[in-house]
């Protein structure tokens, strides 16, 4: 979920910082007149622009700045061209205003992506990972000085159109078509990216539709349309200086260097789009005969383990290095591929993982067999941007149903790892373990412990028959707890083996608030934020299960108790039915079903009264009127003059969380209500 307040600050800044890198370049064209000529001068106005946006993006640590530069630099020159030669005409009028179309359309682009300062394109991410320290010379010499020497170098044709104050001809018109209809295309392309990116399930899924279903690449291919009609109005207005249309070779040079990194980091993140690319060509909208896609054959990807990912409680000692960590999953379904999602989404910095490795185990012990290095983008290295999730290559890893598989995470650098996420159950646990271990048989008892933590991973999917699917249970600690283990172990001890359990809960999250403090940062993000993120990333799911909302009630108790914790943050039922809506909302653009599990008894927690009571009873009577409706609260509570209490032996003690055989009967239940059919 993109902070609309940061985005504004961030385009705010960019505007002044833009305002002077022109400002600087116009007077840098203005003081060197009588020194050189116009065409050197507009040059090394235009490279102190470059330069300028360089040293402020070094001192944000992003290249990104960079970008708007791309479409701004020619019609701003252009402007000034126009305003210092007083070149204004019809030719130059119209040339200028078609061209202002695209670098809009190119601008317009880049802003609704950018999310802040730290915005940083994947591109100058993955450079910045290989290259190290020597990523900020190639960072200048290439993303900076080159690329904008060569829009300098298609742009010629323009300045020296304004320059020489050239009249317009019939024949400039057709130029001028061909610069319009290649805006369009690519206002229409982004469009249609946009909206799919928005919309996608996974992040891996390939956009084969419309305009992307008959090339791959219809961007790039307007970008060669633009600048050859650049170059032929140019060159229609003056024919014997033909020797123009030289100037776009070095544009097709990068326009085509930017098209195979994107095909390499397409094959590399997205399983699909290896067919994608035998189905339809590069830049020529010719039909090819379709070859299915994986997922359109008896197999498809889903997911058969995940976690949500939040921050961990503070702690002083928040970085480590050196650092193995072994995660035992139980496999309810088998497959013949893997892929593993990691995710820093809830970290403001970036994240270092030496390796990754998968084996293979018998149970949720440490003990390990034939394991195997995991790669992202083809490297054993694993570099993560803050906010950011990343997938592996695909992994060609047999696996069978009721064995469990083991990730290894080995963290050699110093890494923060305040990303994470505690769970329990019966089929959950993992180990930590000082040095490299990850390839050992099992961990020195002597330098390991057992823990809860969940550290980077996100998803684990198989690929696997068709037939398989999970369900998500989203939720807080109530989900983070026991009952969705329970629940997979309740349908496989029922003959349904066909699904899977993905857990998706922060303890302490509400729907409606987060804090900002260090103190609470392990209660998570807030409901919309969270929730499309978390869900959206799973594969193969039909169902969500949502048990959500109890701490929006039980946690504000009044600054002059709590600072951190308000009475303005108390909900009234209406704002968390409001919420819980939205989740449905969301829900179904995922085409997930929803079904509510209502919210459990809170009597003699710390913070009960009355009135919190009255809350969570309205939300439950709204959520008994839902379609689906898992009764968790009837099963484990009982209502006693409107209060609702734990039934004996339910209770864990605390009088909000439920004891294990509770979890046991909500798991039972869970399983029962949505495959009673199965079942019958």
């Amino acid at each position: 979920m993109v902070d609309k307040r940061k985005k504004f600050i961030g385009i705010c800044f960019l505007a002044v910082l833009y305002l002077v890198a022109f400002f600087l370049g116009i007077l840098v064209f203005l003081f060197t007149g009588g020194y050189l000529n116009d065409l050197l001068r507009l040059l090394l106005a235009s490279m102190t622009s470059v330069v300028t946006i360089y040293i402020v993006g070094v001192a944000f640590h992003t290249a990104s700045f960079i970008d708007p530069y791309w479409s701004l630099q020619t019609p701003v020159y252009m402007l000034f061209l126009m305003i210092y030669y007083n070149a204004f005409n019809t030719g130059t009028i119209l040339f200028f205003s078609v061209f202002s179309l695209w670098a809009i359309r190119l601008t317009f682009n880049f802003l609704r992506n950018f999310t802040g300062l730290h915005y940083e394109d994947w591109r100058y991410r993955r450079a910045k990972e290989r290259f190290g320290l020597f990523y900020y010379v190639i960072s200048f010499v290439i993303f900076h000085f080159l690329t904008s020497v060569t829009i300098f170098a298609a742009s010629l044709p323009m300045y020296y159109y304004v320059i020489k104050n050239l009249e317009f001809g019939l024949w400039q018109l057709f130029g001028l078509i061909f610069m319009t209809i290649a805006a369009y295309i690519e206002t229409q392309a982004d469009a249609e990216m946009y909206n799919f990116r928005k919309n996608r399930s996974k992040e891996s899924q390939v956009y084969d539709q419309k305009l992307w279903k008959y090339m791959r690449h219809p961007n790039y291919a307007a970008e060669f349309l633009l600048w050859a009609g650049v170059t032929y109005v140019y060159i229609s207005a003056m024919p014997s200086e033909w020797y123009f249309i030289f100037c776009i070779a070095p544009m097709i040079c990068l326009i085509g260097g930017a098209m195979l990194i994107s095909e390499a980091h397409y094959l590399a993140t997205k399983p699909d789009y290896k067919i994608y690319k035998k189905n339809t060509f590069a830049l020529i909208p010719i039909p090819k005969k379709r070859i299915p896609y994986l997922n359109d054959e008896n197999k498809r990807w889903v997911t058969f383990y995940g976690q949500a990912q939040s921050k961990g409680r503070p702690d002083a000692m928040r970085y480590a290095r050196d650092l193995t960590l072994r995660y035992p999953i139980f496999v309810p379904f088998g497959g013949d591929k893997i892929r593993i999602t990691l995710d820093n989404y809830c970290v403001d910095e970036a994240i270092h993982i030496d390796h990754i490795n998968v084996a293979r185990g018998k149970s949720l012990s440490d003990v390990q067999e034939d394991p195997l290095y995991v790669t992202f983008g083809g490297e054993r290295r694993i570099h993560i941007e803050p906010h950011m999730s990343l997938t592996s290559d695909v992994i060609p890893y047999e696996i069978k149903e009721d064995e469990y598989l083991i990730i290894n995470i080995y963290i050699k650098r110093t890494c923060n790892l305040t990303g994470c996420v505690d769970i329990t159950g019966p089929l959950s646990k993992g180990y930590f373990a000082y040095g490299d271990q990850s390839f050992k048989p099992s961990l020195d008892k002597n330098t390991s412990k057992s823990m809860g933590w969940v550290h980077f991973i996100s998803n684990v999917d198989v690929y696997t028959d068709k037939e398989n699917e999970c369900v998500v249970c989203y939720g807080d600690s109530i989900t983070s707890q026991d009952w969705p283990d329970y629940m997979l172990l309740s349908l496989r001890e029922r003959g349904i083996k066909n699904i899977s359990v993905v857990r998706k809960a922060v303890s302490g999250t509400r729907i409606l608030r987060e804090y900002e403090c260090i103190t609470y940062q392990s209660y998570g993000l807030m409901g919309k934020k969270r929730f499309f993120h978390e869900v959206s990333s799973v594969s193969g799911a039909k169902m969500v299960i949502i048990q959500h909302g109890i701490n929006d009630i039980i946690h504000p108790v009044g600054e002059e108790v709590n600072p951190f914790r308000p009475m303005s943050d108390m909900p009234t039922s209406s704002d968390l039915i409001e919420g819980l809506e939205r989740y449905r909302k969301v829900a179904k653009r995922l085409n997930l079903f929803v079904y509510y599990g209502n919210l459990l008894p809170i009597y003699n927690w710390r913070t009960y009264a009355p009135f919190r009571e009255e809350v969570k009873n309205e939300v439950n009577d709204w959520i008994k009127m839902q379609e689906g409706f898992i009764d968790f609260e009837g099963a484990i509570g009982e209502c006693k003059d409107s209060i609702w209490y734990f039934k004996d032996g339910m209770d864990s003690g605390d009088h909000l969380h439920p004891s294990k055989a509770a979890y046991q009967i909500m798991g039972n239940l869970a399983a029962s209500v949505l495959f009673k059919n199965d079942m019958n």
